[in-house]
């Protein structure tokens, strides 16, 4: 109702933007309105959901990396519905970010991005639609000491 509201009066006020602001409020869920988390196995790989969280692998590790909503209480990190992901690699030596491929995934064996990584390395997870916060989106690869 509140939408229709806002596009009848940029009508009546005569708005050359009108058509672009109603497409605009429009447009699905809102932008960064649902947390996710990167799985590892199914479980969530970050070591603490809060700003000082960190998601470490180690090289040589199998197994499937994949990204999900999530439900957080007080005594439980649940995974909800699997979302679509992008994967891109930084290079520990340059700092350089490079995309991994071009496919979208909703899940991708984790010894298929390590090849060619080493330990300093980060596999970093991008989320395809802008409704997701993944502020855990880097994995640092480790020598497994």
């Amino acid at each position: 109702m509140n939408y229709l509201k806002v596009v009848c009066f940029l009508l009546l006020a005569g708005s050359s933007h009108a058509q672009i602001l109603s497409l605009n409020l429009n447009d699905g869920a809102r932008p960064y309105s649902n947390c996710a988390a990167v799985l590892y196995n199914g479980e969530m790989l970050v070591s603490e959901y809060s700003i000082y969280g960190e998601c470490k692998l180690e090289q040589g590790q199998k197994g499937i990396l994949s990204e999900s909503t999530i439900k957080l209480t007080a005594y439980d990190r649940k995974p909800i519905m699997p979302i679509e992901f992008k994967v891109a690699v930084k290079n520990e030596g340059t700092n350089t970010i490079r995309m991994f491929d071009n496919k979208i995934y909703t899940q991708i064996p984790l010894e298929k991005v390590l090849e060619g990584l080493i330990p300093g390395d980060n596999i970093i997870l991008m989320t395809t639609e802008k409704e997701y916060v993944l502020m855990h989106n880097e994995i640092k690869i480790t020598w497994g000491c």
